[in-house]
């Protein structure tokens, strides 16, 4: 225990751990396979990396984003510990640099198409003897629809015979009951999960898209950082262009854009060189700023879920925030649509055990499934998993026409245990029911524009990779 707290004190330089957090560090050294339900800004990767660095134990990191991985990395060897991530976009002769002394790595980060792909061969003989799965809940949000390696992260815990920790800022009861069943291990759930008690929520009524932009302009003249989420790439970068043409210090994000340039975007937001970013929900996940002030949804998430991880990006410095969901009539038109657009067909299915040729992503799917169930159970689990969408969206639609306290309803509905905490929203102002209200107001900060090359951060983390001195 004693090494435990030098390295908390003098690697991490933190002084002192939390009561939740220590008590997911003694289960991890304890041994146990665990998941664990944490919020955002609570201290999740420690977690894992201090008992990792402690015991001297060597881990493969599953994580969903490259963003995710990169600053995770760049934060661990900041503090001289051997770490590295493993994707797409690294040049082959960088990727081989880091093959070529593996061993010498004590966490790797890697995404689970990579792994799946051809990560298990290059990996056999890494010493692995931990297996964290981060963001874990990307399992049951992904794996059905279109990542499906999310669906055979038990193959590699079963090659490498490992411990398992897994980790999720937003969970229900299907999440929890999916994870375990794809892992294929009993996890001991570590239920930490309490509605944030500094964030001010709101829904506004707009009758038509030029209402929005109209109510985004006031909330942006004192909204401190901001994400606004949009449902449409489209139409982030047309709020991106007319943001622009107010004289906003705006930025866009979406996978359309080239991988430096989102960097290049994210890197420039932490700095608070940008005030607002607009985006899809590919941005967020990577990025561990901690006084995000404002989150604007443009158009509504397609589950509660996904809303409360968006919002979960706000207030992390433990100080006053705001989430603003614009609402027009049939919004949840555009949340059907994105679902459709993923799901697979149950027609689908037979056709696949006809021997027809599916597209191929969804070919790849019905692969994965076949391999793991049999036919019969795989329908079952396609229907589910529509049927929970759908119930998804209407637990949205409830929260948006919420009459009294938008608290108590979101807490009402991701209600997970009896120990997840209630809000008196009435005392605390935390609604704009209850406040009257529409918005809050924050301090201005100073933005300062520099250098946009993306290329400065990979330079930094490939030469911080490779440095083992």
């Amino acid at each position: 225990m004693n090494q435990l707290v030098n390295i908390l004190n003098n690697v991490f330089k933190i002084d002192a751990l939390r009561d939740n957090q220590k008590e997911i560090i003694n289960a991890v050294m304890n041994g146990d396979d665990v998941l664990v339900l944490l919020p955002t800004g609570a201290g999740k990767s420690l977690t894992f990396q201090l008992p990792i660095v402690t015991m001297e134990k060597k881990a493969i990191v599953i994580s969903p984003l490259i963003a995710l991985m990169e600053d995770q990395v760049i934060q661990l060897k900041s503090k001289k510990i051997k770490a590295c991530c493993i994707h797409s976009y690294l040049e082959k002769e960088d990727r081989q640099i880091i093959l070529r002394q593996l061993n010498q790595y004590d966490l790797i980060y890697c995404s689970p198409e990579w792994l799946s792909i051809n990560g298990m061969a290059l990996l056999k003989h890494f010493p692995c003897e931990i297996v964290v799965i981060d963001e874990a809940h990307c399992i049951s949000e992904w794996g059905y629809e279109f990542r499906p390696s999310y669906l055979q992260v038990d193959k590699i815990i079963k090659v490498f015979n490992a411990q398992v920790i897994a980790l999720t800022a937003t969970a229900n009861e299907r999440v929890i009951h999916d994870i375990q069943q794809v892992v294929n291990k009993p996890l001991k759930v570590m239920d930490f999960l309490r509605q944030k008690e500094n964030q001010f929520l709101s829904v506004i009524h707009c009758e038509h898209d030029a209402h929005k932009l109209e109510t985004i302009h006031e909330i942006l003249k004192m909204a401190g950082p901001t994400i606004i989420y949009f449902s449409s790439k489209k139409q982030v970068e047309t709020v991106y262009q007319w943001l622009q043409e107010q004289g906003f210090l705006v930025e866009r994000y979406h996978a359309d854009m080239q991988y430096e340039e989102r960097m290049s975007v994210q890197q420039r937001f932490m700095r608070d060189e940008i005030q607002v970013i607009c985006a899809t929900n590919a941005f967020g996940m990577g990025v561990n700023k901690s006084n995000i002030r404002t989150v604007i949804h443009y158009h509504m998430p397609k589950s509660l879920f996904q809303f409360i991880q968006e919002i979960g990006r706000a207030g992390r410095d433990g100080q006053l925030s705001q989430a603003i969901l614009l609402y027009c009539a049939n919004d949840e038109m555009i949340a059907y649509r994105l679902n459709e657009m993923n799901e697979l067909d149950l027609s689908e299915i037979q056709m696949y055990f006809n021997g027809v040729e599916l597209a191929e992503d969804k070919h790849n799917l019905m692969d994965v499934l076949s391999e793991k169930y049999e036919q019969q159970t795989i329908i079952d689990k396609v229907k589910q998993h529509q049927l929970s969408k759908r119930l998804a969206i209407h637990q949205m639609l409830e929260y948006i026409n919420e009459q009294s306290c938008y608290n108590a309803k979101l807490n009402a509905l991701n209600m997970i245990s009896e120990t997840t905490s209630e809000i008196e929203c009435t005392e605390k102002q935390l609604c704009s029911h209850c406040k009257k209200t529409p918005y809050l107001t924050f301090e201005s900060l100073s933005y300062q524009q520099h250098n946009k090359d993306g290329k400065t951060l990979l330079n930094q983390l490939f030469n911080e990779l490779y440095d083992f001195t």
